[in-house]
């Protein structure tokens, strides 16, 4: 207790560094904890529960586009079936479209997941009320839903009499057998899983021929223990060479692909790791900045070291009260950190954890908390060795009779301070140059073309199922002779023959409104489509983009430049011609080096009615269009017109039906309005689902890119900062205990510059030798952040060079400061510092 008394003076005797020092080190304690928790949750422990390892997925892939689909009933209950290989199995699809729920006469869209009746067990997951589904719930006669936390409390009020109470939803009465969670937001994220309800496969699904196009469920197995992924893999090649057989389709060749489930993007795992790294190096920088501190501290106590031991204390005693010190630190800055630590995962939430499919709460924890503990005590231990080890060689008979000025330090003691400023400086120049990458990152990210003009363009969907539905009897059909696909495109075409007669009017008035320039069909490129491109021997993989001519010049509306040739016109639109326009991707893949006007592609043995009978000409190439990402990669793509299409009732259509694009120099703010109330004009049921600005949407896809950013910069500042002040703290100390050796060498005639020039090449030294030791690990960091960056490398010049500008001005500011100090020493003053 009395080392502890003594350790709080002595920490109060020297506010300001104490202060600092408890900050720096809270900083540095507080982001790695933060970054770590969300990490332990999101990374090493995505689901509540052990074996994670065991956790699979599987997919349906067409080998020849390399497109993964999900699983289709078929396949599912083909994996039910090896329970030797599988513990057990669940799957869930998005509920679509979004459903209406009627709360107190208001409705509410909303979107929710279909899930097994074993999907919350199999995570083991609980409710926050009421229970789960039962296993044979799911089907017509048991609608029961479960509703997520965030639903609970805006619609219902956080009412806890809602569990057995019935809503409307659509129209149909579900009965509320549960609440889950705040914190449970899979599988889709926040916003998409407002609410699950069960589904059981019919029998005659499970059953029937496997058709690629039915890969619409994501299934998640836990393999049997002992089992190896490579095992399950065997048994599902064997099922897709048996199954591609019956498919009778020689164009198309299909796997099935099994893979470890982790429940996150690999983008956002290699950011949080990169995160974690990057905050661990300020930790490393924050640390070696309170060492140095207390190292100083150390060197001018020895006076009081030996008065100490002269008096009797023991080396020993002088030790422990200097480890007291330092865990003293460490303790204050460890209970700072956690405050930190929240406030940091707080943000984290707020930038990259929004969305993610959160299954475990992701917060500051006992485990946490004891790593935190663990930090800080190991940081104190580390701290107080140093200045311990420099009390334990202590010459009681020199050090009474020095000062702290005159004591200039061994060997060893002037290498551990300068160690530290090389390692501080060396992860300095780390935090820059991922700051820099990623600042060169965003730049070429923003300068992206993205082949049209996003200035007052627009996109808006009307929902295309509430103005008309065609209903389909498909056993029906089926039993007529039809198969399953046939019954289904028949019904589809039927659909889009309706749709069409509600387009050119939709047009029309959208054209009608004030403020709308222009108006068009929005292109939906469709993929998949194995080609026969005209000097090619193999089948080309190509997307299709239907656009409007004649109801609206899609292209002149969103401003796509023409690379060569011309752009679609009315007469392109007339049953029967066969023109398209190509993108530069297909022109360059397809015919690299030629000139692809009057070029011919076709698809092989095109099915009846597929609106592929005869071959297309080019007339036209355009550039590549993004209009949502403009990370996307281009894919190559042919346009045609949608109106003439229509006329045979091409299923492709459908996807377009209710999508349109429009200019304006209108605030969306004004637009809204007119274009609601165009929907309910055209018929009551008709509504507006989504309105969107391009250039917002083209800037909002580069918002993680940009968040990481702003991260890193944060970061780097601080680094440089904390660099700079270690940099400034050793030239300044050594300043201090060189004082009487300054005024001799002026009054022996050295000049004032000479004696600048000393403490300049010390410091300079230290600055280089910190910057080329960062820079190698920069560039071997960087290897892992590759797939974060966009149009750079991990030895990109321009971060590089602008780490080398900035860091060199910092680092020479603080070392110029002392060495200034210096110069000025008046002789006859250092001369009588005893």
């Amino acid at each position: 207790m009395q080392d502890f008394r003594y350790a709080i003076r002595m920490l109060f005797k020297h506010p300001g560094s104490t202060a600092l020092a408890m900050l720096i080190l809270a900083l540095g304690i507080g982001g790695t904890t933060a970054v770590f928790s969300v990490a332990d949750k999101a990374l090493l422990n995505p689901i509540p529960g052990r074996d994670i390892k065991r956790l699979i997925s599987v997919s349906e892939v067409n080998v020849r586009s390399g497109f993964h689909w999900n699983v289709s009933p078929p396949l599912f209950h083909e994996l039910a079936s090896h329970t030797n290989l599988l513990e057990s199995l669940t799957y869930y699809g998005q509920v679509s479209p979004e459903k209406k729920i009627q709360v107190n006469e208001k409705t509410v869209k909303l979107r929710g997941a279909k899930v097994a009746p074993n999907f919350f067990g199999f995570l083991r997951i609980h409710p926050l009320a009421g229970r789960t589904f039962l296993p044979d719930e799911g089907g017509e006669a048991s609608r029961v839903i479960i509703l997520s936390h965030g639903l609970w409390q805006q619609q219902f009020g956080g009412a806890p009499d809602l569990i057995g109470k019935a809503i409307k939803l659509d129209g149909d009465a579900y009965t509320v057998v549960g609440i889950m969670p705040s914190n449970v937001q899979f599988p889709f994220g926040r916003g998409e899983s407002q609410f699950w309800i069960p589904h059981i496969f019919p029998a005659e699904e499970l059953t029937r021929a496997w058709d690629p196009e039915d890969g619409t469920w994501q299934v998640l197995g836990r393999l049997r223990q002992g089992v190896a992924l490579r095992e399950l893999q065997t048994v599902l090649d064997t099922v897709a060479a048996r199954w591609q057989k019956e498919l009778h389709q020689p164009n198309q060749r299909w796997k099935f692909e099994v893979y470890r489930w982790r429940g996150i993007s690999p983008t956002l795992e290699k950011t949080l790791w990169s995160l974690q790294a990057m905050v661990g190096a300020l930790l490393v920088i924050a640390s070696a900045n309170v060492g140095n501190l207390l190292l100083s501290r150390a060197f001018s106590r020895r006076g009081e070291f030996g008065v100490r031991m002269a008096v009797g204390a023991g080396r020993l005693r002088i030790a422990r009260q200097l480890l007291v010190e330092s865990l003293s630190l460490a303790g204050v800055a460890a209970a700072l950190g956690v405050f930190f630590s929240w406030g940091g995962i707080i943000a984290l939430d707020q930038f990259y954890l929004s969305e993610l499919p959160r299954i475990n709460v992701i917060g500051v924890d006992w485990r946490v908390l004891g790593a935190t503990c663990l930090v800080s005590v190991t940081a104190g231990v580390f701290f107080g060795i140093a200045p311990a080890w420099l009390a334990a060689r202590v010459n009681v008979n020199e050090s009474l009779k020095e000062t702290a000025q005159q004591h200039s330090g061994g060997f060893l003691q002037r290498l551990f301070h300068d160690g530290l400023v090389v390692v501080q400086v060396s992860f300095a120049v780390v935090l820059l140059a991922g700051a820099g990458m990623m600042i060169h990152s965003v730049v070429k990210l923003l300068r992206v073309d993205p082949g049209l003009n996003p200035k007052g363009l627009y996109s808006v969907q009307y929902d295309p199922n509430q103005v008309t539905t065609v209903k389909s009897d498909l056993d029906a059909a089926m039993r007529s002779g039809l198969s399953l696909k046939d019954a289904r495109t028949e019904a589809a075409r039927r659909q889009v023959r309706l749709w069409v007669n509600w387009q050119g009017l939709i047009l029309e008035q959208l054209r009608a409104i004030p403020g709308i320039e222009a108006a068009a069909v929005k292109a939906e490129p469709g993929g998949g489509y194995g080609c026969q491109v005209e000097g090619q021997n193999d089948l080309v993989q190509l997307d299709r983009g239907v656009v409007s001519v004649r109801m609206g010049d899609y292209f002149r509306t969103v401003g796509v430049p023409l690379i060569a040739g011309r752009l679609l016109t009315k007469e392109d639109g007339v049953p029967g011609e066969q023109t398209v326009v190509v993108n530069e991707r297909l022109a360059s893949e397809c015919w690299p080096g030629q000139n692809p006007l009057g070029k011919k592609l076709r698809p092989p043995s095109p099915p009846p009615g597929a609106g592929f009978e005869t071959e297309r000409v080019v007339v036209g190439v355009v550039k590549n269009i993004k209009d949502y990402w403009r990370e996307a990669e281009a894919r190559p793509v042919f346009y045609e017109p949608f109106e003439r299409l229509a006329p045979e009732g091409e299923t492709g259509l459908f996807f377009n039906i209710g999508n349109y694009i429009f200019r304006s120099r209108l605030d969306p703010a004004v637009l809204r309005e007119p274009l609601m109330r165009l929907g309910h004009e055209m018929s009551p049921s008709v509504e507006l689902w989504f309105f969107n600005s391009i250039e917002a949407d083209l800037y909002r896809s580069t918002a993680p890119r940009r968040v990481m950013m702003w991260l890193l910069i944060t970061m780097g500042g601080l680094g440089l900062l904390m660099s700079a002040l270690g940099v400034y703290a050793v030239m300044a100390y050594a300043v201090a205990r060189r004082t009487r050796e300054i005024g001799i060498r002026i009054a022996l005639g050295a000049g004032r510059g000479q004696v600048r020039n000393l403490f300049l090449r010390h410091g300079v030294r230290l600055i280089v030798n910190g910057m080329l030791l960062g820079i190698v690990v920069a560039i071997t960091a960087g290897q892992y952040m590759e797939s974060l960056l966009f149009g750079v490398t991990p030895t990109d010049p321009w971060a590089f060079s602008g780490i080398v500008l900035i860091l060199a001005v910092a680092a020479g500011v603080a070392c110029w400061l002392p060495a200034r100090r210096a110069a000025n020493v008046d002789p006859m003053v250092a001369l009588r510092y005893e």
